[in-house]
């Protein structure tokens, strides 16, 4: 998250990030709605290597059961798909 905040790209941008850094949990709806948020607009404003890394924050999270969360998560697995690697070489 730092990295985000330090490239400084939008107000939005910064106060999710800097939101995420004080305080994320993975059994928050809410913290991967914003983590979601956060890599979707990172990705729109042309940053997609820091969407990416913004994304790999739940790589070893597994499904518990709760879709409700799962859901969140799965929109961020989404944007691991071999066209946005692609575009962030």
């Amino acid at each position: 998250m730092e990295k985000v905040i330090s490239a400084d790209i939008s107000k939005k941008i910064n106060t999710l990030a800097s939101s995420l850094l004080k305080k994320f949990s993975f059994n928050d709806k809410n913290d991967l709605e914003k983590l979601n948020e956060l890599g979707f607009w990172l990705y729109i404003k042309g940053h997609a290597s820091l969407s990416l890394e913004v994304c790999k924050i739940i790589n070893n999270e597994k499904f518990k059961n709760n879709f409700e969360l799962w859901s969140w998560i799965e929109l961020l697995l989404g944007f691991r798909n071999p066209y946005f690697k692609r575009e962030t070489r």
